[in-house]
């Protein structure tokens, strides 16, 4: 039987005095109690504005300070509990295709604990996103992002092994930061039109598989020298291609390291008439 837990809430409305605002501003403060939970989905819908994601150095589960510009896009937070499963929820009150959400400007810091495990699934549309995962403990992650400007970082390795890490970006600026540190199985990104950047330095500590299918965007990818890594390019011979590092076998680019690491990587390229450059990078970095 699914136990509702019943937050106790402030609300605190403020009218900003920033110079730099012209409306006035909304302020929400949420938080939610630890109480024996084994795990944490998350699943979020964020319209547009500025997202920031952390980690919180208190007590609580949830640490969460929102900003709104009306009331139309007032925050949801809800959360159930089921045994040691709990479930949380955070939207925006109106319909997206209703008000036009990249036209009003909302601010969420959410800072989550290190004592559990979380499986975030993340779904943007305009905005910035700072999203920091380092000292989290991630089981699974699905970020999906429209016509933003993105940063991922795992500066520091995730104690929890992750079976399946996704990004999916369009007309986006994306960049991810020491994945190596994100402890994945399988990872897949998919890319549009923007740029990306994908960082595999870290502390990689198992046989990763990575699948990535571009359309007209740029992606670079940065290896480490220290980690075994294989990539199958047979499906990006439309693609403006770059390597740096590796030795070419046909379709299949390999690196020195490769079959001399316990950890590897190896990588499945599909583009169409987009360009990739694979940059072969020292230093594993964020250990």
């Amino acid at each position: 039987m699914v136990r509702m837990i019943l937050l106790l809430v402030t609300t605190v409305v403020l009218i900003s005095s920033s110079a730099a605002r012209s409306d006035h501003a909304l302020t929400m403060h949420r938080e939610i109690k630890l109480s024996g939970e084994k795990l944490v989905k998350v699943k979020m819908e964020f319209g547009g504005g500025e997202l920031r994601i952390g980690k919180t150095q208190g007590k609580m589960l949830l640490d969460a300070d929102l900003e709104y510009a009306e009331e139309k896009l007032r925050p949801i937070v809800e959360y159930s509990r089921e045994d040691t499963i709990g479930q949380l929820k955070l939207s925006m009150k109106g319909k997206r295709d209703r008000i036009g959400w990249k036209d009003f400007k909302s601010i969420w810091d959410l800072r989550f604990t290190e004592k559990i495990p979380f499986s975030f699934d993340v779904q943007m549309g305009a905005n910035e996103a700072e999203l920091d995962f380092s000292g989290l403990r991630v089981k699974a992650l699905n970020i999906e992002t429209g016509a933003s400007k993105t940063t991922i970082r795992f500066n520091c390795p995730n104690k929890e092994v992750m079976e399946e890490l996704k990004l999916t970006a369009g007309a986006a600026k994306l960049r991810a930061e020491r994945l190596g540190n994100a402890n994945f199985k399988q990872m897949e990104f998919e890319g549009g039109v923007g740029s990306y950047t994908l960082d595999f330095r870290g502390h990689l500590r198992q046989k990763s598989r990575v699948d990535i299918s571009m359309g007209l965007g740029q992606l670079i990818l940065l290896i480490p020298q220290e980690v075994g890594t294989k990539i199958d390019a047979s499906e990006a011979s439309l693609c403006a291609f770059s390597v740096g590092g590796f030795e070419r076998e046909g379709t299949t680019y390999v690196n020195k390291n490769y079959g001399k690491t316990e950890a590897e990587l190896v990588i499945h390229l599909e583009c169409g008439l987009g360009s990739i450059n694979i940059e072969s990078v020292s230093g594993k970095g964020g250990d």
